[in-house]
């Protein structure tokens, strides 16, 4: 049978005992803390919820945590001091954002070179620039909203690539693939400008 299939069913198996739990009650554990699939969740929280007060539900109840403390070593630190600084200003998240597409344009090109030359340190430094570049991500999402940086991602990104990819590895273009990226441009334009 295949592995991803029983993956699959054990994932669901666990969602159905899960809600179940929740539906009942049942998930208060004796360090004081709840579990969800994917977190402990602090129990005084969801106190209310018992007391009749309705205040958590079940959409937020698998809520993920915020990109500092993820990022934040233990007892603070030089990385989260950091995540601070880029959160607070817009500005300096934009840069960050247009630092980190470069990067995965940079690392999307050095994975085709490493591919075709067999080249295991191209292929680790486009993983490496791939990690940076997600943790680049991660920090301008501080004073940029998700929807924005992702639609300016994925469009930049996609232009940068396809222009690398036309003028340094003569992939086949057309009018119709220049008049594609010059809509995504434009259309990159528009969404940073009504933000």
């Amino acid at each position: 049978m295949n592995w991803s299939l029983l993956l699959l069913i054990a994932i669901a198996a666990q969602i159905n005992v899960a809600i179940g739990e929740r539906r009942q009650g049942n998930m208060r554990l004796p360090t004081g803390s709840r579990r969800s699939l994917f977190r402990p969740i602090n129990i005084q929280k969801y106190d209310a919820e018992e007391q009749g007060e309705q205040e958590a539900s079940i959409s937020t109840f698998y809520k993920s945590l915020p990109a500092s403390p993820i990022l934040k070593l233990r007892g603070g630190g030089a990385i989260a001091k950091f995540s601070k600084y880029i959160g607070d200003s817009r500005a300096r998240s934009w840069v960050v954002l247009v630092i980190s597409i470069i990067l995965d344009s940079m690392s999307s090109t050095m994975m085709k070179l490493g591919r075709d030359e067999g080249s295991i340190v191209k292929l680790a430094t486009a993983y490496f620039g791939f990690f940076t570049s997600l943790t680049g991500f991660a920090l301008c999402l501080g004073a940029i909203e998700v929807s924005i940086a992702y639609a300016v991602w994925a469009a930049l990104g996609t232009a940068i690539v396809s222009v690398v990819g036309i003028t340094f590895f003569g992939e086949n273009y057309d009018i119709y693939k220049l008049l594609g990226l010059g809509m995504i441009i434009v259309g990159v334009a528009v969404v940073e400008s009504r933000s």
